[in-house]
């Protein structure tokens, strides 16, 4: 518990710099690269580094790639990551949910909003 603490904590109003994992709702949905776009330019604004699983798609072939193939590339990334933001909406995901899961096993820092996440520290 004291560990998990130390990590979780904040750190004088301002955060250290982090990783974060966006996560929501892809399938049955048109907007996801607007929604995934304005969720990293919103975690990058706060001088985070964003990471989009979108960008998967600039070396997977959407058209030849599985679910469980982008499942598991994706959850390197969050493994990978130091937190994970997810986006409103995400529980209608099996993937998001699946990650979700994955982030709490792996106790990462887990926000809803983007207004939670803090500026990280300079």
């Amino acid at each position: 518990r004291g560990r998990f603490q130390r990590r979780q904590g904040r750190m004088g109003g301002k955060e250290k710099h982090m990783k974060i994992y966006i996560s929501g709702k892809i399938t049955g949905t048109k907007d996801y690269p607007e929604r995934f776009q304005r969720a990293a330019e919103a975690i990058t604004a706060k001088g985070h580094e964003a990471i989009n699983p979108l960008m998967l798609n600039t070396i997977l072939n959407p058209w030849t790639t599985t679910w469980e193939q982008y499942m598991l590339a994706d959850l390197g990334l969050l493994r990978a990551s130091d937190a994970a933001y997810f986006m409103p909406g995400w529980e209608e995901s099996n993937g998001a949910r699946v990650e979700y899961g994955e982030a709490v096993r792996m106790q990462k820092r887990i926000f809803y909003q983007i207004e939670d996440i803090e500026e990280a520290k300079a």
